[in-house]
């Protein structure tokens, strides 16, 4: 069973790593493109490429409350995260130009880092400097109507047993001081595609990414706009699909 797995991963890796080198030279605008410009091609792009990735690798995703997202509105984007996957199945599907918040340590892999610089905020949690710029350039991103994508646990979930990690704070004040709705999202079954517990080893299946009403953050402190996402997102993961 586990040869059929780390087979499909080894394949997902050569695949993925393969059409990078094709696809880096359709990036390449991203060098002259600027601000939402930049983004927006940047997206299409990688819609297209991570489309035909996810077919390839024998996964399937359903995207559920896509109506949420309402025209003429930006949002920042509040979601679970169980997977390095997560950010393949989320930010390239959605409607609107986004950037996600991302660890720096990914910007500087070759080749890919520039890829994932275009596409992210970059943030080193551990530089209290870096924080206060990711943040105000997640303002900034708003600011030119962008979403920006955040995965409020801070790391990646691999306790199985809990549903979430407790949720920090930065996404909730970017909301308040910005005036922006939160979207939160509910990713369920990501989690066991790549098993925490088994190394390179790929289980195919259906990934179901469930978009939830907007989150107005008017009259709202911090700690009440993050119960309310907190409860949102875990109710839903609660009452998901069983597969």
């Amino acid at each position: 069973m586990f040869i059929k797995n780390r087979l499909l991963a080894i394949w997902a890796l050569t695949f993925f790593v393969c059409t990078m080198f094709i696809t880096i030279w359709l990036y390449i605008p991203c060098f002259w493109l600027k601000n939402k410009s930049q983004s927006q091609y940047f997206t299409k792009v990688t819609k297209i490429w991570m489309g035909i990735f996810v077919y390839v690798i024998f996964c399937r995703i359903k995207y559920i409350g896509m109506e949420h997202f309402k025209k003429n509105q930006n949002y920042i984007i509040v979601a679970n995260h169980t997977s390095n996957f997560d950010p393949v199945i989320t930010t390239p599907f959605f409607p609107n130009p986004n950037k996600s918040i991302a660890k720096q340590e990914f910007g500087r892999i070759p080749i890919f880092g520039y890829i994932y610089k275009w596409g992210s905020i970059l943030i080193d949690r551990k530089n209290p400097h870096s924080k206060i710029q990711g943040f105000k350039a997640m303002k900034d991103a708003l600011a030119q109507k962008l979403d920006v994508v955040i995965y409020p646990e801070g790391k990646r979930n691999k306790l199985r047993s809990n549903l979430l990690l407790p949720f920090q704070k930065g996404a909730f004040k970017l909301a308040i001081e910005s005036n922006t709705p939160i979207l939160p999202i509910a990713v369920h079954n990501a989690y066991a595609l790549f098993k925490p517990h088994v190394a390179c080893a790929l289980f195919p299946r259906t990934i179901y990414v469930t978009i939830l009403e907007p989150l107005s953050c008017s009259n709202e402190t911090e700690d009440t706009l993050l119960n309310k996402t907190y409860l949102k997102i875990k109710e839903t993961l609660e009452t998901s699909i069983n597969v």
